[in-house]
């Protein structure tokens, strides 16, 4: 299992994500805005950003997408995963699923889509800021992308990868079960590891509740990239509209790690790249900002329209009843 997983990774020119070194790239400064001024990642600017991730989502300018239906998680979710192995590889926290049997179909995607890994986005401590997407020009505290892909489809195209991407909200009271076990040898063993050993944890990551999440049904989608080096434009992209919830505790797993140098891991967000002309769809079940606002609008048009309606109904049955008036009044004379 493990080599037809790494083959598609060489392809695709995404192991920067597993190397430590990365060729030298990182968050600081403007937080990869220049990335494309490097040789080695022409992608990055991909002339005027127009196919580059993440972007912000602007609810209102969204468009329906009745395709856009549930997705479909196959039974292997069900398994603990075999082989995986947790690394910090000096950008941020990434779980390899090794076993190459997990798959999601559905949600408007053409075939079935294998997990290759996820990750975390996030900002630092006592920071809101640490989403890559953005919703109106809001962030969240963190991220999670699940990278997927489709091997029927070339490696330099678009939709070779899928990525699902969660915004994560920090709870007062909540500890997410299904973060929990990763969260956890996050913070005792990755973070106590030097940078780029992999922990192993065969047989005890249990992904079955991801299927179970609330709000699936309700997310966004557009085309674009990897939000790290090489930044190939081969991802469709789902970012769903409802966060997942853990605890503060959790959350500052995720906080005080070092990368090689020694320098603390955070703030590991790309700042959002232009839309350009793109469409962001959202999907029927998206009730958020997205429907009010448009009902909003409709309604407000619909109470206008019917408030002028109203007035030259009258304006014209008052000029009636005045002709016919008038007409009576010259024939009586």
């Amino acid at each position: 299992m493990r080599s037809t997983v790494l083959l598609p990774l060489a392809i695709l020119g995404i192991c920067t994500l597993h190397r430590v070194d990365s060729e030298g790239w990182s968050y600081g400064g403007n937080n990869g805005l220049d990335w494309g001024s490097d040789a080695n990642h022409p992608y990055c600017t991909d002339g005027d950003y127009s196919h580059q991730s993440p972007i912000d989502i602007q609810t209102s300018e969204t468009v329906l997408n009745d395709k856009l239906e549930p997705f479909a998680f196959s039974n292997h979710w069900n398994l603990p995963v075999t082989h995986g192995e947790l690394v910090n590889n000096g950008h941020t926290y990434q779980f390899n699923d090794n076993d190459g049997i997990r798959t999601v179909s559905g949600g408007g995607l053409e075939g079935a889509y294998t997990l290759l890994q996820f990750h975390f986005h996030f900002g630092s401590t006592n920071s809101q800021v640490g989403s890559e997407h953005t919703i109106d020009g809001g962030h969240y505290p963190a991220e999670i992308h699940f990278v997927m892909y489709n091997a029927k489809v070339e490696a330099d195209l678009l939709g070779r990868l899928a990525v699902l991407g969660f915004f994560i909200d920090v709870s007062d009271t909540t500890d997410d079960t299904f973060l929990g076990e990763i969260l956890l040898s996050i913070r005792n063993d990755v973070k106590t590891a030097a940078a780029g050993d992999r922990i192993d944890l065969n047989n005890t990551i249990d992904l079955s509740t991801l299927p179970e999440t609330a709000g699936l049904d309700q997310y966004f989608r557009y085309t674009g990239s990897l939000t790290t080096p090489p930044c190939s434009p081969v991802v469709i992209w789902t970012v769903f509209h409802s966060p997942l919830l853990i605890s503060q505790n959790q959350y500052n797993s995720l906080l005080g790690g070092t990368d090689e140098e020694g320098e603390v891991i955070e703030n590991n967000f790309r700042i959002a790249m232009p839309v350009n002309d793109r469409i962001v769809y959202h999907s029927p079940g998206t009730v958020g900002a997205a429907e009010e606002k448009r009902q909003g609008w409709k309604y407000a048009v619909t109470a206008i329209g019917a408030a002028l309606g109203g007035i030259v109904l009258c304006t014209l049955v008052a000029a009636v009843v005045m002709l016919v008036m008038k007409h009576k009044k010259t024939e009586a004379t």
